[in-house]
């Protein structure tokens, strides 16, 4: 079950890397938690209201990748996910290396993000980085976003 979970909220968590999801406010209204907040990467407190308005009037978004994904159940309805990241510029070199976190809880209409920290970090090793300098080209002609499934499914229950 924990690998369902796992799949499933890595699945959630990277739909919202997408344009195509960030431009669409019903969807985002789906996936954050009422209460949601978020600690940004520059250490900038946002709060629910101020991400919705912010993505949808944001220009550009740049395709995001993202990879070593752990899931930590800390009770039946809420859990944690923690993963790096990094984004694309327009040649596909990587670049704003990113350790994420995010609280997910589970809801009578599904699985919410109450919590989404990001943290600078130094710049790590992608698996597959020959496929990841065409990632950008695929997402403009996709609208997917670059994830790393094929690290062993990593999850730990209860604190």
């Amino acid at each position: 079950m924990a690998s369902d979970l796992r799949e499933l909220l890595c699945q959630l968590e990277t739909e919202l890397h997408l344009t195509a999801t960030r431009r669409n406010q019903v969807r985002l209204q789906e996936l954050l938690h009422p209460n949601f907040e978020e600690f940004g990467r520059s250490g900038r407190r946002y709060s629910r209201d101020e991400v919705l308005y912010e993505v949808v009037t944001e220009r550009e978004f740049a395709p995001i990748h993202a990879q070593d994904f752990e899931l930590t159940e800390l009770n039946e309805e809420v859990a944690l996910l923690t993963y790096r990241s990094a984004h694309f510029d327009s040649v596909g070199n990587l670049y704003r290396h990113t350790l994420r976190s995010s609280v997910w809880v589970r809801t009578a209409s599904g699985w919410k993000m109450r919590f989404h920290q990001g943290a600078p970090m130094d710049a790590f090793f992608v698996r597959g980085a020959v496929q990841a300098r065409l990632h950008r080209a695929n997402e403009r002609s996709t609208g997917s976003s670059e994830i790393e499934r094929k690290s062993p499914s990593k999850s730990k229950r209860r604190l």
